[in-house]
């Protein structure tokens, strides 16, 4: 709804209901897209001299590609090693995991897969609860690796992505909460640039914690092959699945 009314906002008032259609499968817009897309609807209107219709909007929205089998069963599993792990944490009680089956065509980075989760006990972040956190990021990837064999590009490619959210969460641990093999304070995490270059020392500290989590995510996962296998089939079938701890036990 927030979608259609912002981009009904930019069309001067045209009617949202006739923009739900559109703008529902849309992945992500930000209001700058939803602005871009509306000058070129105007623009479709105004060549003719008339009015913006619903045709001008079908003209001007990204054209949706559909995702073949192959894709979907990767981006499944990928999701499904999020999901399994965040569960075997103990910090999570359920998750949402949705299978985007259409990609809008030329629209920038997209998500064909989503888990939604709260993790629980987190108001104090115990080293124990951060490292389940990396686990978590990392889970993906490590799915990828183990049941298909290979990685691909899902786990990385733009900031907020599972190896950005992995690293933060191991730079703060490094930088700001003493727990890297000295206990010590480099600065207070809100004033540290994301892209910090550090030292050979302190990198080392950062991937010493990620491979540690990576190793350790991929030993969780080994013994769920079965269970990956099973339920990335429900995903591909259902496109959204709820789970809980005892739907990933073998």
């Amino acid at each position: 709804q927030e979608r259609a009314s912002i981009l009904s906002y930019h069309l001067g008032g045209f009617p949202t209901e006739q923009l739900r259609s559109f703008t529902d499968v849309l992945l992500g817009p930000t209001p700058a897209d939803l602005e871009r897309m509306a000058r070129a609807i105007k623009r479709s209107a105004r060549i003719e001299r008339r009015q913006v219709r619903v045709e001008d909007v079908e003209k001007n929205m990204p054209k949706r590609v559909k995702q073949s089998n192959v894709a979907l069963r990767r981006v499944a599993i990928h999701e499904l090693g999020h999901a399994v792990v965040a569960l075997g944490s103990g910090f999570v009680d359920k998750v949402e995991v949705i299978l985007n089956e259409w990609l809008a065509g030329d629209y920038g980075s997209q998500s064909a897969g989503v888990v939604h989760h709260h993790f629980k006990n987190s108001i104090e972040y115990t080293e124990s609860f951060l490292r389940s956190q990396i686990r978590v990021a990392l889970a993906g990837m490590a799915a990828e690796e183990l049941v298909l064999g290979s990685r691909s590009e899902g786990a990385g490619n733009a900031d907020g992505c599972d190896l950005d959210i992995a690293t933060r969460i191991a730079k703060r641990m490094v930088l700001s909460l003493g727990m890297g093999r000295t206990p010590r304070f480099y600065g207070d995490e809100t004033r540290l640039p994301s892209d910090l270059l550090l030292s050979a020392p302190l990198s080392s500290e950062v991937d010493r914690i990620l491979q540690a989590e990576f190793e350790n995510t991929k030993v969780f996962l080994t013994d769920k092959g079965a269970v990956l296998t099973r339920l990335s089939d429900a995903l591909v079938e259902k496109k959204r699945l709820i789970l809980r701890s005892e739907d990933v036990e073998m």
